[in-house]
């Protein structure tokens, strides 16, 4: 018997995912406690695109 979670990996696409990781790790984004320069925004924006490309609705706020 299979757990929940082997049952969802069964559906993993590794290759996806070390692409996605890859293209992630490729964006400058420090975060930096207390330093409001908003580099985390193109991370935000990135996953947003990916997550739309799946056919999922996305929104996220910034906080200014």
């Amino acid at each position: 018997m299979t757990t929940a979670i082997e049952s969802i990996l069964h559906y993993v696409d590794k290759k996806e995912v070390v692409e996605l990781t890859r293209s992630l790790i490729r964006i400058q984004s420090v975060y930096r406690p207390k330093v409001d320069d908003g580099n985390e925004e193109k991370v935000a924006r990135f996953i947003a695109h990916y997550l739309k490309n799946m056919g999922l609705e996305v929104g996220f706020s910034m906080k200014k």
